[in-house]
């Protein structure tokens, strides 16, 4: 069975019209009746399909309210029952279906009002037909022409789909595809030559090469610099004493006794030795001296008669410290990209695996800054901005690895080109006091000083973030 006849065979059970059909020669001619069912006579429109000819744009007549079908028909996949295959409930005789060929792509046109589709649709698919879609409105508009036409009057053609590629300048395809990702005409993207494949009508092509174009255009440049000022003072002070006293035997030195809280002095004693400067460390009853002293200051206040000695150590210290930080990062971005910088160092932990063994990883101490800036029509800049300066802390616990001091700010602002701007700050103070002593001899008026030690300390932190963007002229 040729084609021509396969296609005669599906019109006719298709539109239930009284047509009759010639086919000879693998041609085909098709006329529906020229009666309408209220015995009115309407112009006959006559179909002709020939396909031993060089492939041409077929010729489509127009109907009310069409809408388009376009069915891919590979010859392998035409049986000799294709009349038998389709649905036993057709459209009613007064429905119309116009029909054309693409010789040159083997496909068929079909033309019908939207309640045929159903019916069309199942057709295609009892047959396995390769295509079945149907077109939406945007494209079956500018292809039929409305029902006043004079149905002798063909429509216009149906344009072929051509492809065409579109090289890209500054932006890169990728992108491109994702913005205009509705677009269904952009079909592919070629990153070797950074351009998009696009596939439809001359009017469509054209269209979008002028989106394209004013889309792809260079990028406003913005020069972002920035100063991170992290000033701090710390303060302490300390105070400690050592107080002791010892009791030596008037006969022969033989025995004595000490408050220094262990034996030694008395058992030097005993061996007939007067402590002396060395050993003044064993005798001392009261021990609270400053950890790390700035100075300190011996001295034995009494040797009383009977061979006692009393001494007493004082030791002070007092540490002020000021310290001041300024990073000034500076990056380059465009416009709507975000820009990072970061610059320190990387901590190792260690930690115990499953096996065993021992894992080491790293954690980031680091000074970093982002921003994303956004140029506005009033070539203002508005900046999203994150700031983040760790630092390594200090150790807490025995066998522990260093802390680390976090320090971020988040941001969102905007500003013009040129003007610097102070983003934010921390400001940070810490004081302690610290006591300690012997109880109820520190109680004492006065001298009760002379049973404890104290200390105090004052820390102040503050971290200031300057922000200066400028656009650069191109």
């Amino acid at each position: 069975m040729t084609l021509a006849q396969l296609l005669l065979l599906t019109l006719l059970a298709l539109t239930h019209t009284s047509s009759w059909a010639i086919a000879t020669l693998n041609k085909v001619t098709i006329t529906p009746n020229s009666i309408e069912s209220n015995g009115e006579q309407r112009p006959v429109a006559v179909l002709k399909l020939k396909f031993d000819q060089p492939p041409s744009n077929p010729t489509l007549f127009s109907i009310h309210s069409p809408e388009r079908l376009i069915i891919d028909i590979p010859n392998s996949q035409l049986g000799d029952n294709l009349l038998s295959t389709l649905p036993t409930q057709l459209p009613s005789p007064l429905e119309k279906v116009d029909v054309a060929t693409n010789q040159r792509e083997s496909r068929l046109i079909i033309l019908s009002r939207a309640p045929l589709f159903h019916q069309l649709r199942l057709a295609g698919s009892s047959v396995e037909l390769a295509l079945f879609n149907q077109a939406d409105q945007n494209e079956t508009i500018p292809t039929i022409k409305d029902s006043s036409t004079d149905i002798d009057s063909p429509l216009p053609l149906i344009e072929k789909q051509t492809v065409q590629v579109i090289p890209l300048n500054y932006s890169t395809a990728a992108d491109m595809r994702e913005s205009l990702i509705n677009e269904k005409e952009i079909v592919g993207v070629d990153a070797r030559t950074n351009s998009l494949i696009i596939e439809g009508s001359s009017q469509r092509r054209e269209e979008l090469r002028a989106l394209i174009t004013s889309l792809d255009t260079p990028s406003q440049q913005v020069l972002i610099e920035s100063r991170i000022v992290i000033a701090s003072t710390n303060f302490s002070h300390e105070l400690g004493a050592r107080l002791g006293l010892t009791h030596l035997d008037a006969v022969q030195n033989r025995w004595g006794f000490s408050l220094s809280g262990n034996s030694e002095a008395a058992n030097n004693a005993l061996s007939g030795t007067t402590p002396g400067v060395s050993g003044s460390g064993n005798r001392l009853a009261v021990n609270l001296p400053v950890s790390s002293p700035s100075g300190q200051i011996g001295l034995t206040l009494a040797k009383l008669a009977t061979g006692s000695l009393i001494d007493l150590e004082l030791s002070a210290a007092q540490v002020e410290g000021k310290t001041e930080i300024i990073a000034n990062p500076r990056i380059i971005t465009s416009n709507g990209y975000e820009a990072a910088i970061q610059q320190g160092v990387q901590i190792p932990y260690r930690s115990d695996t499953l096996s065993g063994g021992t894992d080491i990883s790293f954690k980031d101490a680091v000074m970093e800054l982002k921003v994303t800036p956004q140029i506005t029509p009033e070539q203002e800049i508005i900046l999203t901005i994150q700031v983040k300066k760790d630092a390594v802390g200090a150790i807490l616990c025995t066998g522990c690895e260093p802390s680390v001091d976090t320090r971020e700010i988040r941001t969102r602002v905007m500003v013009e080109s040129g003007e610097t701007l102070v983003v934010g700050g921390i400001y940070e103070e810490r004081k302690s006091k610290s006591d300690n002593r012997v109880p109820l001899l520190s109680d004492i008026p006065i001298i009760g000083q002379l049973f404890q030690s104290n200390g105090k300390s004052e820390d102040k932190g503050e971290l200031l973030v300057f922000i200066t963007p400028s656009i650069i002229e191109n």
